[in-house]
Parts: C-alpha cells; sequence; structure tokens
C-alpha cells in the first residue's frame, strides 16, 4: 500500500502517472495539461504489475487529453488492458473532471467494469479560482491553475460519503464499516487519517485499520449509528468534490504551525496551506533561514508574503543548498563543466511539497 497525496502533476505530453500496482490510495491530488490523460491506470504483465484495487477518490482533473490522437488514451484519466488481464476493483470517487478530451475516463482494450461513482463528470463549469491565467509550463508559479473552488461552486458539498458504518448503533472507539481501504492509519511514517461521520462536526483520527474485518479503531470515542456516513474532515453538509475543500483551511496558528517568510524553509516539519500564509505554514517542524539566501529569523510572522512556493528558484539562488546555481550567461560550452553543474543539481535537488 502507498499513499499519493497533495501533489500537482502538470504539462507532461503524455500522462501524468503510470499506475501499474495494486492497493493504493490516491487522493487531493491535481492533474492538468497532459497531452494524454492525467493517470494511466494499466495491467501490463499479468499477475506481476497489474493496477488493481486502487482508491481514486477527491482528485482534479482538468484540461488533459487533447494531444491524444487515439481516444482511448484521452479523456481525464484511462484504464488499459496491455496484458490480456483486465485491472479490476479500482474506485474512481468524488473527483473533478473537467476540460478534458474526450470526457473524464476513457479505456483502451477489453476492460471490466470498474467503480466510478459521484463524479463531476464533465457538467460544466466547476468554478475553479483562476484557470484563465497564461502558464508559461518552464516558469510558471506553481499556483497556477488554481484549481481551488469558489464560494458559488456545484461543487461545493457534493461529494458523497466513502463509506458507510456497518456496525449496530453504539458508541466507543472502534467499529466496522463497509470499506476500510480509503482509510490509513498512518502506517508508521505520516499522521493518520481524521475522518468525519455524517450529521457531525466533530473528527477523530485513526490509530488503527484492519482491512481484513473493515475495522477503524480511534483516538477517542464517538457516537455513530448503523449506515451513517464516514468520510475524512470536511466542511459544510458534506465532503467537496475534488481535491480542495473549501473553507477546511484554518489560519497557521490555530493549526498548530508558524509562517515562514520567502528566506525561509520548513525544517523537520511539513508545508500546509494556511489563510493567513499561503502555503508557507510550516507544520511540525521550525522556520530556519534557507541556505545561502542571507535570510534569518522571523518565523512565525502571520501574513508573510506566500507569494514565491517553498523549494523555488530563481538564476540567482542557491537553492537552498549552499552551492551556487549557474545563471545562463554563466554556462560553461566545455563538457566537464556542464557534467558539473549536473551533479551540483542532482546533489541540491529539493523536494517541494
Amino acid at each position: 500500500r502507498s499513499l499519493y497525496e497533495g501533489n500537482r502533476f502538470g504539462f507532461s505530453l503524455g500522462s501524468g502517472m503510470a499506475l501499474r500496482s495494486p492497493g493504493n490510495i490516491f487522493r487531493f491530488n491535481a492533474f492538468y495539461e497532459h497531452g494524454l490523460g492525467g493517470i494511466q491506470v494499466v495491467s501490463n504483465q499479468a499477475g506481476i504489475d497489474h493496477a488493481d484495487e486502487n482508491y481514486i477518490y477527491h482528485n482534479t482533473f482538468h484540461h488533459n487529453g487533447h494531444e491524444a490522437t487515439y481516444a482511448g488514451f484521452a479523456g481525464g484519466m484511462y484504464f488499459a488492458n496491455f496484458s490480456g488481464a483486465s485491472p479490476v476493483g479500482n474506485v474512481v470517487k468524488n473527483n473533478i473532471f473537467h476540460d478534458n478530451s474526450n470526457g473524464s475516463v476513457s479505456y483502451d482494450g477489453a476492460i471490466d467494469p470498474q467503480i466510478i461513482e459521484s463524479n463531476w463528470d464533465e457538467e460544466g463549469d466547476p468554478l475553479f479560482v483562476d484557470v484563465a491565467t497564461a502558464v508559461d509550463p518552464v516558469t510558471y508559479p506553481t499556483a497556477l491553475p488554481d484549481l481551488h473552488l469558489q464560494e458559488a461552486s456545484p461543487c461545493i458539498d457534493r461529494g458523497s460519503f466513502l463509506t458507510t458504518v456497518t456496525s449496530p448503533d453504539g458508541t466507543g472507539s472502534s467499529f466496522q464499516v463497509d470499506d476500510a481501504a480509503y482509510f490509513m492509519d498512518g502506517w508508521t511514517i505520516v499522521d493518520p487519517d481524521r475522518i468525519q461521520l455524517e450529521g457531525q462536526s466533530e473528527t477523530v483520527a485513526i490509530v488503527g485499520v484492519d482491512y481484513d474485518t473493515d475495522t477503524l479503531t480511534l483516538d477517542s470515542e464517538i457516537d455513530w449509528t448503523q449506515g451513517q456516513g464516514v468520510s475524512l474532515a470536511y466542511s459544510g453538509d458534506a465532503p467537496d468534490l475534488g481535491a480542495f475543500e473549501h473553507g477546511l483551511t484554518a489560519p497557521c496558528a490555530e493549526q498548530g504551525g508558524s509562517c515562514c517568510t520567502a528566506d525561509e524553509q520548513c525544517t523537520g516539519g511539513d508545508y500546509v496551506d494556511a489563510l493567513d500564509c499561503g502555503s508557507r505554514c510550516c507544520m511540525g517542524g521550525t522556520c530556519e533561514p534557507t541556505p545561502g539566501t542571507g535570510g534569518g529569523g522571523g518565523g512565525g510572522q502571520a501574513g508573510s508574503d506566500p507569494g514565491t512556493e517553498p523549494g523555488s528558484v530563481d538564476a540567482g539562488d542557491d537553492g537552498g543548498c549552499g552551492c551556487r546555481l549557474a545563471r545562463p550567461n554563466e554556462r560553461s560550452r566545455g563538457a566537464p563543466f556542464a557534467a558539473w553543474i549536473v551533479a551540483a543539481a542532482l546533489l541540491c535537488r529539493r523536494r517541494p511539497r
């Protein structure tokens, strides 16, 4: 099992992601401006790399597939059978598909039915914040296109609950659901999921998932009724469609983090979105000067300029690792120096959240 969460996949001439393994969770990702479908879900070699029983939910697919010359590889995403055995048991739920060629989901070869439900299936304008501003795929700001939802979006509160409680009515810290594979307890790697039951505002953390018995164990007691909907934390009457839940983001301090300034980096933690400092809210770590920028102090300054995405560099920056990146007019025409630049870039490369 692997978790693919909170990523942006854009501007590939092919598909944005090749999914060829089973039992993964794909959620809160944005796929946009790909020549083919945003995700290809493929059975490539029978018994070796089948993309079976994956959970692809709460993602946004915008303007994909427009370079495809074959309809089977277009769409927001596509399923493909390259091995004579179809991918099986995949769930595609609560996603937004908008302005994709050949609709939301395309198929190449003989494909068994998958579970595809409760999606925004090319039903009109979902009212994204900004998909009109022209974007340069080389130097574009990573906030664009902005696929968050406007206040009037028809996708708000439009999602369905991921699963339902199957245990008899009760109170406690453990109950069974119809399908527990939507959720994870952190797998000893990341923070566990926080879930919210239909009609309740309280959220609780999952501290254990038994995938064989579909049992969720929680960090505190709650009340439930049989048949009650279960979702990840949401705002409003029901979950929104797509990758970004409208109205769920809180100020950085309220989330327990600190706002990093433009010349700082989040050390020992993760970046999250916040109302007061954009994508520079540092959770679980500290705001420290980015090496080589001359920055210092300032951690926790609410309202700091979030205009530069964490991890971005310009021609005069050192990439945040202490080794100077060459400007275009400083590059040598000699192969040895070019090789040194490539090696330095590889050593210094960071992975922005």
